[in-house]
């Protein structure tokens, strides 16, 4: 299932990609995203910034859904930890 027009809203600011470069945006969209698995996951709705950049990346994360979902982050482990709605910690790892 893919995202309806219908739901992008228009966005027309620019972001600095990572080697300096002005992107421009082509709207964004919200959609509830979960982290964690069953009893130990979050749900939080995110607004998703649309961007045509070549990056290897699909989605960044910022500091602010960082800090309101409560995550610690290990970048050599490549994964987060955060609590989950049943205060369990909850942890992300990259595949």
């Amino acid at each position: 299932m893919g995202i309806s027009l219908d739901e992008v809203v228009p966005h027309d600011e620019q972001i600095i990609e990572f080697l300096g470069e002005r992107v421009d945006t082509k709207g964004c969209v919200d959609l509830y995203t979960k982290f964690g698995e069953e009893k130990k996951q979050k749900t939080v709705k995110i607004c998703y910034l649309i961007v045509d950049a070549d990056t290897s990346y699909n989605a960044l994360l910022g500091r602010p859904l960082l800090n309101r979902l409560g995550v610690i982050v290990s970048m050599p482990h490549l994964t987060m930890k955060f609590p989950a709605k049943d205060g369990r910690v909850t942890r992300v790892k990259a595949h």
